[in-house]
């Protein structure tokens, strides 16, 4: 195990009287530790505040502690770390520059509450730094998740779109200011992101997916996710995406006005063709539905600034879940509806295991 220091996690203040060890949090939370009920976790967190920080192979030999069972001690400490009261440090940073230290300083404190006796925060940054995410349509909602995503550190973002920034795009898409109209969103939103964390590497393609050979293409299987925000064609994009996705085993989510979800996690989670089945038994006249919205030349598409905000928040919130593994997505199993109303409802999307994109037939 790399990580052998251990120190109380910062997010406690620390305060220590005649056999109580106290902590607490500015969101008022309090943890009790008692000399008397508590002597294991309390010795423990009394030497580890003495020392500051102290190497978990001193701890283990801390004379205090040697009357307890070896086994008893280290299922204590990790106990202590899993419930975030401990945090992990090291002098190996896992990859990470001083700079980038500096930079994610908080970040990281955020990331210790999901430390466990084998990975640290410091790991888990490192984790985000490596992820390859793709991002299909760079407009209102394409634009914020690319500029969350860049902030938090995803290590190399793709960006792909063919649009070139237009005035009437200003409302929404708050990135782009009126000196980049005309340019491309594509180069235009790469410099940004660079501007703003210099730490990643951000690759552009200045164009559109018309084709499904387009998408096989641009869809990498080096890329650990892909998210889908480009409206253009809507339906056969959706489709070509979903099969592209599929075929190489990359997860992806796909954007759908105000909803967001579900995830698709090849032949694990609904994919497209398992929604549309189930919106077929919703509606019988889905089918005719989808016929009108390939056919159409422009797809009806009014919005309002805080729209693709809000939304866009969130989708980069599930997709940084699953990227860092530190927490279970909130989409997996279906699509999350959070409006400007502040309206919030979920509906649950079944993976169709009969499905002929990525039912059980399709793996053999």
């Amino acid at each position: 195990m790399i990580e052998t220091n251990l120190k109380i996690n910062t997010q406690w203040v620390v305060k220590k009287s005649v056999g109580f060890i106290d902590l607490y949090t500015m969101y008022g939370e309090h943890l009790t530790f008692s000399r008397k009920k508590n002597l294991l976790k309390y010795l423990i967190l009394n030497s580890v505040y003495n020392n500051k920080k102290i190497k978990r192979k001193l701890l283990l030999n801390d004379k205090n502690l040697s009357r307890f069972k070896q086994s008893a001690l280290k299922s204590t400490i990790d106990s202590l770390i899993q419930n975030r009261v401990l945090s992990l440090i090291s002098n190996n940073l896992s990859g990470l520059k001083e700079k980038e230290l500096e930079r994610y300083k908080w970040q990281l404190e955020y990331l210790s509450l999901f430390e466990s006796s084998i990975i640290s925060k410091y790991r888990l940054q490192r984790r985000l730094k490596e992820r390859r995410v793709l991002i299909i349509g760079l407009g209102g909602q394409g634009s914020i998740i690319s500029q969350i995503l860049a902030s938090t550190g995803v290590g190399k973002i793709t960006l792909i779109d063919g649009d070139k920034v237009e005035l009437d795009n200003l409302t929404r898409q708050i990135l782009y200011t009126e000196e980049d109209v005309g340019k491309s969103k594509a180069q235009v939103l790469a410099q940004k992101l660079i501007k703003q964390n210099s730490n990643i590497k951000v690759k552009v393609f200045d164009k559109y997916i018309s084709t499904q050979e387009d998408a096989d293409k641009l869809i990498s299987k080096n890329h650990d996710f892909v998210v889908l925000c480009a409206d253009k064609p809507l339906i056969q994009l959706r489709e070509w995406v979903n099969a592209i996705c599929l075929k190489k085993n990359i997860s992806y989510l796909a954007v759908s006005g105000s909803w967001v979800g579900p995830i698709c996690i090849p032949y694990k989670t609904a994919c497209f063709e398992c929604e549309q089945n189930y919106y077929r038994k919703l509606n019988p006249k889905y089918d005719e539905y989808i016929q009108l919205l390939k056919e159409s030349k422009e797809i009806p598409r009014p919005s309002f600034a805080f729209r693709p905000l809000i939304s866009g928040i969130v989708i980069a919130l599930q997709v940084f879940k699953y990227i860092s593994g530190v927490m279970k997505p909130n989409v997996l199993e279906g699509r999350f509806k959070l409006n400007t109303e502040l309206e919030c409802g979920f509906e649950k999307i079944p993976r169709n295991i009969n499905c002929h994109a990525c039912g059980a037939k399709t793996r053999n």
